[in-house]
């Protein structure tokens, strides 16, 4: 039975609420967003793409919508976040195409930003 959806989790008790360097630790909390797969097909490179970018885009929900902060430090917060996410999503999904090109996309991102 294939997967019509992926689960996004994020846990605030992680520390990556803003301010948690200096916050007492936060309680449990969750995020959930369900990311819609059953109309790509996993096992090819095109659908790969548009499942990463889904899943990219509610990561960037789930960790709080933080992408043009000025502030490097929450930029920082929000990009691991982000990363976390990401890879623990698709490690959910089972997809080989999925993960290679989630690897191959996080070495352009260090790439670009150095």
């Amino acid at each position: 039975m294939p997967r019509t959806t992926l689960p996004l989790l994020i846990a605030a008790a992680l520390g990556l609420a803003a301010g948690a360097a200096t916050a007492a630790p936060a309680p449990e909390e969750s995020t959930s967003i369900r990311v819609r797969v059953a109309d790509v097909d996993l096992s090819t490179e095109t659908g790969a793409r548009v499942a990463l970018r889904r899943i990219t885009r509610a990561a960037d929900t789930v960790c709080g919508d933080e992408a043009d902060s000025r502030d490097l430090q929450r930029r920082a917060v929000f990009e691991t976040c982000v990363r976390g996410v990401v890879d623990q999503t698709v490690a959910q999904a089972h997809s080989p195409v999925l993960a290679a090109l989630n690897g191959t996309q996080e070495h352009a991102r260090l790439a670009a930003a150095n």
